[in-house]
Parts: structure tokens; sequence; C-alpha cells
């Protein structure tokens, strides 16, 4: 075995519950994977569910990158849990936000912008998962994986990028918080994008969110599913962001969090 496999032997790594150790032959490879998750403090009772040998991604079709690979792992391992597609912040007031989205909605760039620009700390991104024993919100700390054109969007939008790595991965502990949060939101967005290009920016009722939401989630294929999504969703605020910028997005997200009169004549993006 490679020396570079031993010297990375004791360390452990989690993401949500999914506790692992690396192992690569490449030692470049292996150095930005060690950056990539977060360690965990080890004790004599500390066991882990999975070595991960990075090495199996090589020649696979389509490429599958070693993190997206990790990743993926941890994700499988939270199949039992509510999920839906989207993000949860925790602003620095401490309210809960649940950002919502299909692929190509722009949620990371927004997640990004948010937590750069806002100081919002992300408590998950692209996934969000539900404990169904706690009812909490299960942290994921990883890398944001940006699309290309995505850096200078969120540029034009007041944030400052630091380095990505391989012209794609943010990699930045600090952005997130590793507490796990009640799932019960203060507010719960869902980005839109069509073929209008319209800026549409309005809140909505809750059990109209929830319906739209239900195909980007699990919840119709677990045990009582719907309602833990419905509880999840609560006594929210709940809007639809659909189509906009960047920009636009994020002051909106802000006049949401900074504001005590939610009505939609009070919270308009500017144009």
């Amino acid at each position: 075995m490679p020396a570079s496999v031993d010297s990375s032997a004791d360390q452990l790594f989690e993401l949500g519950l999914f506790r692992f150790k690396l192992s690569s032959s490449d030692p470049e490879e292996l150095h930005l994977l060690q950056q990539a998750f977060q360690p965990i403090l080890q004790a004599p009772s500390v066991s882990y569910d999975q070595i991960i040998n990075t090495d199996d991604c090589r020649g696979l079709i389509p490429p599958v990158h070693p993190i997206e690979a990790v990743i993926a792992r941890a994700f499988r391992f939270h199949d039992g849990s509510l999920y839906v597609e989207g993000c949860v912040f925790v602003t620095p007031q401490n309210k809960r936000i649940l950002l919502m989205g299909l692929s190509q909605a722009g949620k990371t760039t927004l997640t990004t912008a948010a937590a750069i620009v806002l100081k919002w700390k992300i408590v998950t991104e692209d996934i969000v998962f539900v404990d169904s024993r706690t009812h909490e919100v299960i942290p994921f700390v990883r890398p944001l994986s940006l699309r290309p054109g995505a850096s200078q969007l969120i540029l034009e939008a007041g944030a400052t990028l630091p380095p990505l790595k391989e012209n794609r991965w943010l990699i930045d502990h600090e952005l997130f918080s590793n507490q796990p949060v009640t799932a019960k939101f203060d507010y719960c967005v869902l980005l839109e994008r069509d073929e209008t290009n319209l800026t549409d920016f309005s809140n909505v009722p809750n059990t109209k969110l929830l319906r739209m939401i239900l195909p980007m989630s699990n919840a119709l294929h677990i045990d009582d599913g719907p309602n833990l999504l419905n509880q999840c969703l609560g006594q929210s605020q709940c809007f639809i962001m659909r189509n906009g910028n960047v920009k636009d997005r994020l002051n909106f997200l802000s006049q949401i969090a900074d504001s005590n009169e939610l009505t939609v004549s009070h919270l308009v993006p500017d144009f």
C-alpha cells in the first residue's frame, strides 16, 4: 500500500451522519480530499462506516470526480431520511431559511453569494436531509461545486470568492454551520427559472408551496413523508422567486430576513 494512503489511515471525516476514511494512490488527490472534507476528533469509541478508495472512480463513464464520489456515498447513507432538493441557512439573527429548487435553478450560486455577502451560515446545500427521529436538519459541511460562469454572477452580486480548486470547488468550511437545526423554518423560498425570463418574486400559501416541492423530494416514498414535509413548512412564510439575477435574488432574501412585516408590497426586487 502506498505511503500516501498510510498517512491518512488514522484520519476520520464526516458528512452528515456518515463517517469515513479516505484512500487514494495519488498523493495530490488525497491532499485535496483531506482539505475538502471535515475531519472529526477521534476517540477510542469513535467508529467509521466505510473506507472510500477514490481510485475506484477512475475509468468510470461518465467520469466522476473523487469529491463527487465521496458526496454520493454520503447521500446514499442517508437514503432513509426525508430529503428535498435545496439548502438551509441560519442567519445571524438565528432565523432558519429553506431555499429549494430543481437542478440549474441557481441554488448553489445564490447559496454561495448569501453566505459571503449576507454572512448567513450554510447548514446543508444541494440536498436537505431531515432526520425523522429528531426532526432536525442534518448538517453537511462540504465543498460547493460552482458551474462555469457562476463566479462572475457572484462577483456581480457583490461577493468576492476565494480561489477555487480546479476552477470548480469552493472549499471553505467557515461558510457552514456544523450544528443541526430544527426542521421548522421561518421562511421557505422556491427558486424557479422559465423561458419567459420575467422576474416575479411573490409570497404564496404554504399548501401551494408544499404541492410544488413534492416532486423534488422523496416524501411520497417514505413512511409519513408528506406529513413530515408539511411540518417543516409549518407556519413558515413561503415565497417563490421566479427568474431574476443573483443580485436581485440576494436583495430579496435580505429583505425577507430583515422584515417584520412580510407582505408583497414591502418586498420588491431592486430593478
